[in-house]
């Protein structure tokens, strides 16, 4: 009647075998939940992967470096700044030379061609040419003679000239007044094309072309040295004239625009003179710098290819020095080139205004100054070349 068993009896017993098999999977639980909490071996090993990939390849250039220690990229840099360089000296040089009494070839900066289109215009040329009247008679005091009748002056060379010219009547050519109707320095039929160092005319109705050396942006001493040139036939020395009649006119407009701008004076004409005769007198200067600069560059670059190709990786250290002084001559190169570039620009547009406010002249820029501008472009381009190479040295 009072039986039990022990398993019945024992409360804590009974417990403990029915909740021990719950606390054991509860426990399964909490280890599973806690497994998921915890990164997985594999995922270490796959953030871990990155670091040992790198350990592992010591060799492996970074992307910031990867230039380095690239032949073909060195030599693609170093070629692609010769080829720039030796396109724009000489494209410089030949334009520089050009327009001149001993070049073949003209590549003029500016072109211009008188014109009498307008009443303003045509006034002013009448003046022109009645000062051009005036100043003959001193070309005549140069040396020519008077006539049989003592009317007219008569110079012998004049007779030889036109009988070289086989013209029909060559007696028509022994008057001075005659011949000054043949100084078409101011007819509207020449085209003047303007260079650093000389200029050519082209006579549109003869078909033939003069070129002589002078500053030749300065376009007023080139309409001055053409007129003297011309007057200087009426001289018993036409070589011995030309350099007296059309030098001593140039001298004698420098001294006028010396004078002016010493007295400074309020004439917005005359300062135009001024500033366009020193322009016409920096410009070519600053492209001579530039060639210079372009040169020297020219033959370092060449001398650090060379140790680069025959040497390798040898004298990386005097490859670096060279690079470093040639990006510096090139900063003068690229400031000379972009000075240029804004005085011609500035030159133009102050004598393109002067032609269309009075009409007296129709003024165009021409091949030369392209070849300006292109060069101070191409600097840019050779001064991004030269930081690449120097800044990510694939020559190492």
């Amino acid at each position: 009647m009072f039986g039990y068993s022990v398993q019945n009896r024992n409360p804590f017993l009974g417990l403990a075998e029915e909740q021990g098999p719950r606390h054991s999977s509860n426990r399964q639980q909490s280890l599973q939940e806690l497994e998921k909490s915890i990164i997985e071996p594999e995922k270490i090993e796959d953030v871990l992967d990155p670091v040992t990939e790198k350990k592992d390849r010591p060799h492996e250039v970074s992307p910031k470096n990867s230039l380095k220690g690239s032949f073909v990229i060195t030599v693609l840099l170093f070629t692609l700044v010769l080829f720039f360089w030796l396109v724009c000296l000489a494209g410089l040089i030949v334009t520089m030379h050009s327009c001149r009494e001993d070049s073949i070839l003209c590549l003029p900066q500016v072109s211009f061609q008188l014109s009498s289109e307008t009443p303003i215009a045509k006034a002013l040329l009448v003046k022109a040419e009645q000062a051009l009247r005036l100043i003959s008679y001193i070309a005549v005091d140069l040396g020519a003679h008077p006539s049989e009748d003592g009317n007219v002056f008569v110079n012998p060379h004049l007779r030889e000239m036109a009988i070289k010219k086989n013209l029909q009547n060559p007696t028509e050519f022994n008057s001075v007044f005659n011949y000054l109707k043949t100084v078409d320095t101011l007819t509207t039929d020449n085209i003047f094309r303007l260079n650093f160092f000389g200029y050519c005319k082209d006579q549109l109705a003869k078909g033939s072309s003069i070129c002589q050396n002078e500053w030749g942006l300065d376009f007023v001493s080139v309409l001055l040295r053409d007129a003297g040139d011309q007057l200087s036939q009426l001289t018993s020395d036409p070589e011995l004239g030309r350099q007296l009649v059309g030098e001593s006119f140039v001298q004698a407009y420098k001294g006028i625009l010396k004078q002016a701008s010493s007295l400074n004076l309020q004439d917005r004409k005359l300062e135009n003179a001024v500033l366009l005769s020193r322009v016409s007198k920096i410009v070519p200067l600053l492209v001579f710098i530039t060639c210079i600069s372009k040169a020297v560059d020219t033959v370092l670059m060449i001398v650090a290819m060379g140790l680069y190709i025959w040497k390798k990786n040898g004298h990386a250290n005097i490859i670096q020095i060279l690079l470093n002084v040639i990006f510096g001559i090139h900063l003068i190169s690229l400031i000379t080139g972009f000075l240029s570039v804004v005085l011609e620009t500035e030159y133009f547009i102050k004598l393109s205004a002067i032609g269309e406010q009075t009409g007296i002249a129709i003024v165009v820029l021409d091949v030369g100054s392209y070849v300006v501008f292109a060069s101070a472009f191409a600097n840019v381009i050779v001064c991004f070349l030269l930081l690449i190479t120097i800044l990510k040295r694939p020559y190492i």
